[in-house]
């Protein structure tokens, strides 16, 4: 299960939308991601992006190896 936000922010450089995302399979405290988008432009700031290390857990099957294979094939690895 998932459980998705968005909301504003505002401060006095100017505002932004924060969508953020975290799963029952993370542990407490983690997030899928948290991405800012600038109103003024539309540019978009990665902040936390864990969605390809979750999709190397799911497809690796709980299997370590596994899991740092598909981390490294789809981006999320750290080598």
């Amino acid at each position: 299960k998932r459980t998705r936000v968005r909301f504003n922010l505002e401060g006095q450089y100017g505002s932004a939308f924060v969508f953020a995302e975290v799963s029952n399979e993370m542990a407490s405290g983690e997030f899928v991601y948290i991405l800012v988008q600038d109103k003024r432009n539309g540019a978009v700031i990665t902040v936390q992006d864990n969605r390809a290390a979750l999709l190397a857990r799911q497809l690796a099957g709980g299997n370590k190896e596994g899991q740092d294979v598909f981390a490294n094939l789809l981006g999320g690895g750290k080598n």
